[in-house]
C-alpha cells in the first residue's frame, strides 16, 4: 500500500541522488576516463551500482516488510542481487549502443541499436523481476504471527 511506495520512492531517491552518482564517479576515476570503456569494466560498474542501489531501496522496503514476514531481511538481500545482476547486463548493452549512435553511424545500425536497447531493458526487467518474484513467493511462505519478533 502506501507505505510500500514511500519506501520505495525514498530508497530510490537517496540512492539515485546519493549513491549513484558517488560510487559511479569512484569506479570512473579507478577505472579511467578512456574515450572507450571496455565491457567488462562497464559490466562491473553495473554490478557495484546495482547492488548498492538495490541494497538501499531493498532497506527501505524491508522497514515495510519485517512487519508482516518472517526472515523479512533477506528481502535487502534478493533486492540487491536483483539489481546488481541486471544493471551487470544492462550497462554495458546500453552504454555501448549508445556511443554507436553518438557516433552518427548510419539508419540501418540505428535502428538495431534500438533494438539491443529494447532488449537490454527487458532482459533487466526480466531478471530484477525474477529475483524479487522469488524472493517474495518465499516471504509470503512465513508470515509473523502475533508472537513473533519482528526482525
Amino acid at each position: 500500500g502506501r507505505w510500500w511506495l514511500l519506501a520505495s520512492l525514498g530508497g530510490w531517491a537517496l540512492s539515485a541522488l546519493v549513491f549513484m552518482p558517488v560510487i559511479g564517479g569512484v569506479l570512473l576515476a579507478v577505472l579511467g576516463r578512456e574515450a572507450v570503456i571496455p565491457p567488462g569494466s562497464m559490466a562491473l560498474m553495473g554490478f557495484v551500482v546495482g547492488a548498492v542501489a538495490g541494497a538501499a531501496v531493498g532497506l527501505a522496503q524491508w522497514l515495510v516488510l519485517r512487519r508482516h514476514f518472517a526472515r523479512a531481511f533477506w528481502w535487502v538481500l534478493a533486492s540487491s542481487a536483483g539489481w546488481a545482476f541486471s544493471l551487470m547486463l544492462f550497462v554495458p548493452l546500453v552504454v555501448g549502443a549508445l556511443f554507436t549512435v553518438l557516433r552518427g553511424l548510419d539508419l540501418a545500425l540505428g535502428v538495431s541499436v534500438l533494438g539491443l536497447i529494447v532488449v537490454a531493458v527487458l532482459e533487466g526487467g526480466l531478471l530484477l523481476g525474477g529475483v524479487g518474484g522469488f524472493a517474495l513467493a518465499r516471504l509470503l511462505r512465513r508470515p509473523i504471527s502475533i508472537n513473533q519478533s519482528v526482525f
